[in-house]
């Protein structure tokens, strides 16, 4: 009855997000995309490469977002080659 003797709710919780990693199947089959494809839109810049590299390479939900984001706009007919190609020449 004295609520000084009842437990405090649990200290363990953390407060901050845990950052979800998903590997490059994961990320193929969460956004319906194929490797090859998710290879080709890193390669134009499209996505942004893994974190990491070879097998321990993973990737985050920025790049589940932009693989979605894509998606939109290739469904809405947005050229996406078209759209990127200027970035890629001015790299070069």
């Amino acid at each position: 009855q004295d609520p000084s003797s009842q437990s405090p709710s649990s200290a363990s919780e953390s407060t901050e997000p845990e950052v979800k990693k998903f590997s490059l199947d994961d990320l193929c089959s969460l956004s319906d995309t194929s490797k090859r494809t998710v290879r080709y839109y890193m390669q134009i810049g499209l996505v942004n490469p893994p974190i990491g590299s070879t097998k321990a390479a993973h990737y985050l939900h920025k790049h589940l977002d932009q693989l979605l984001t894509i998606r939109k706009l290739s469904d809405a007919g947005v050229s996406l080659e078209r759209s990127v190609t200027p970035k890629i020449d001015r790299w070069g």
